[in-house]
């Protein structure tokens, strides 16, 4: 399994370094930043499974982080934490889109479980939009389920010239390929 990417970021020395130690001890690549503006560089120049970060910060806070981390790529996790434990921040954050919000001091062993929780998050959201991606196509009669509106794979099964038709708003017209015009006999 690869290493998880995780972006650390926190304005206070010692809780970076002591994050990140747990983090890395956990088997997770982590790349640290004492600001919310150094955070915003490296969001834009790398690509991160995991961004975890403080929300008072000087300058660019924890909130402006995770904005910033959510616009570089939707899918990624952000846990964030504080020292002052304030409800109304909290809220902002998970509205945000947040995965989780701790509250300083916490345990590491509750800390690397939540954020465990947040990958397999990732990695759940990432699989579901792969199989999004796949059309439902049958291999005898190649007709296509079209599952929208619906749960995944309650879809009606249609013809693929009306599904095309329907959903990109083309055409068919009908022929032989080369291969099939010489098999059947067809100018």
């Amino acid at each position: 399994m690869r290493q998880r990417e995780i972006l650390l970021v926190d304005d206070e020395p010692l809780i970076r370094l002591t994050v990140e130690r747990a983090l890395a001890a956990a088997g997770h690549a982590v790349t640290a930043a004492g600001s919310g503006e150094e955070a915003r560089r490296l969001l834009l120049g790398g690509r991160y499974d995991l961004v975890v970060t403080d929300i008072a910060m000087e300058g660019f806070d924890g909130v402006e982080v995770l904005r910033a981390a959510k616009a570089a790529d939707p899918d990624v996790c952000v846990v964030v934490m504080t020292g002052y434990c304030d409800v109304a921040t909290a809220v902002e954050a998970l509205r945000c889109g947040a995965e989780d919000y701790l509250s300083k001091p916490f345990d590491f062993d509750e800390f690397l479980l939540r954020v465990g929780r947040c990958l397999e998050k990732r990695d759940l959201r990432r699989r579901v939009r792969l199989y999004e991606g796949f059309l439902p196509l049958c291999a005898g009669c190649k007709k296509v389920r079209d599952d929208a509106g619906r749960d995944p794979g309650t879809g009606q099964w249609l013809p693929l010239e009306e599904y095309l038709t329907r959903e990109a708003g083309v055409t068919c017209s009908h022929g032989y390929c080369p291969e099939c015009a010489e098999e059947y006999g067809r100018p």
